[in-house]
């Protein structure tokens, strides 16, 4: 993994993570005896660069939420980014095409078009025109949106041009 993952990708994680709502860092019931998990505690986990456990716990507080019929959000931005700092593309995109989905599900457009813009990106660097192409369709899609603010709709347009 780069350093340059690292150094870009983690400060975002953090603060992703410290803008959680309060309850989001409250502790979730235990599953099968075993010891909660909280949003906080991921964090350090990744912040000790245990990017694989940090994965599963944001992972699991996501299935967690979403069982409890809460928006993931956080969680899953948690899982991409903790793929992708241990230099797994793949499942970060695919993390971030579950938050796409979890956005759309909870009513979210903003969190919708930015990780399907996201997960475009790193299909991108996958060379996976496919998965590219059908990113950028559903992405053109949200930017006719009104409930999109115009900031956003301009800044994922002018990363898009030329798709």
């Amino acid at each position: 993994m780069s350093v340059t993952r690292q150094f870009f990708i983690a400060p975002a994680l953090m603060l992703a993570v410290a803008a959680a709502p309060a309850h989001a860092g409250a502790r979730l019931p235990s599953d099968g005896g075993r010891p909660a998990v909280v949003l906080d505690e991921a964090q350090r986990l990744v912040e000790t660069g245990q990017f694989r456990a940090a994965e599963r716990a944001f992972r699991a507080i996501a299935d967690r939420m979403k069982a409890e019929g809460k928006s993931p959000t956080i969680a899953l931005r948690g899982v991409a980014t903790t793929a992708y700092l241990r230099g797994d593309d793949r499942a970060a995109a695919q993390a971030l095409d579950d938050l796409a989905a979890s956005a759309a599900e909870f009513g979210d457009p903003e969190t919708q078009v930015n990780a399907l813009l996201d997960a475009a990106l790193l299909y991108q660097g996958q060379h996976d025109q496919r998965a590219v192409t059908q990113r950028v369709a559903c992405i053109r899609r949200l930017l006719e949106s009104p409930v999109l603010s115009e900031a956003t709709r301009q800044g994922i347009a002018s990363r898009i041009v030329g798709q």
